[in-house]
């Protein structure tokens, strides 16, 4: 359903549907955020409003964010993404990015997290090597 294009507010109800499913709770207090190849300020409206919502259901929770097939974003993109990622951290006790071996994505990634408070984040190259490394965290 999602293409490798760049969404705006034009964008069917099923593609934003879709992009809302990309949002998951993956185990117990562990939220799954899984980018779209092609991502804009309008996916991370919709993406990000999820993820909150989910968020929302715990005292404390952990993000999974696989960008491991997206591509970077431009400088507008980049802007409302660190916007967007620090209002979301309120009850968040790690980030944990699944990149793959993408070093451009990496350096992203901790780009991302630099701008926040949170201190409590590692850059990962599969979902299994996030859930361990948060499970180290929730313990």
């Amino acid at each position: 359903m999602i293409e490798k294009k760049k969404y705006d507010h034009s964008a069917s109800e099923q593609v934003k549907e879709a992009m809302r499913k990309r949002v998951t709770i993956f185990q117990d207090k562990i939220i799954l955020y899984d980018e779209i190849p092609i991502f804009s300020p309008f996916s991370i409206e919709i993406m990000f409003s999820e993820m909150t919502k989910l968020a929302n259901q715990f005292n404390e929770c952990a993000y999974i964010i696989d960008i491991s097939e997206t591509q970077l974003p431009d400088a507008e993109t980049r802007r409302i993404l660190n916007k967007k990622f620090k209002e979301t951290l309120n009850n968040v006790k790690h980030v944990a990015f699944v990149t793959g071996k993408n070093f451009i994505i990496n350096t992203a990634a901790k780009f991302v997290m630099f701008q926040t408070n949170l201190d409590s984040f590692s850059i990962n190259k599969t979902r299994e090597e996030a859930v361990e490394n948060i499970k180290k965290i929730f313990n």
